[in-house]
């Protein structure tokens, strides 16, 4: 017995759905800042943390959130205050995070 494929363009719904060619939320850019922050465990300045946002943010606002953390240097992890970050850059860079790794508290 053969079967009849229908096309997928035949349903009015996959029509008016957009077409994800490549893995969506990997792939997706964002713009928003990077905090640097000095490991409490080994001094080092490799614990960073991501803060996407949609447009500028004041300095004031970012630096009063808690970030999860950890040090690329030894692994430790941790919160950091936004007050303790040794660094604030704005990039138009960064990589959406997988669902669960929200930006911070």
């Amino acid at each position: 017995m053969k079967r009849k494929l229908i096309h997928l363009s035949a349903y009015s719904a996959v029509k008016s759905a957009p077409r994800r060619h490549e893995s969506f939320y990997e792939d997706r850019k964002e713009q928003g800042y990077v905090l640097t922050f000095r490991c409490i465990n080994c001094g080092k300045h490799g614990v960073l943390a991501q803060y996407p946002s949609d447009g500028m943010e004041s300095e004031q606002r970012i630096r009063a959130r808690i970030y999860q953390v950890s040090c690329n240097s030894c692994g430790w992890t941790g919160d950091a205050c936004g007050l303790s970050a040794i660094r604030i850059s704005h990039t138009t860079e960064l990589k959406a995070r997988a669902a669960g790794q929200g930006p911070g508290l």
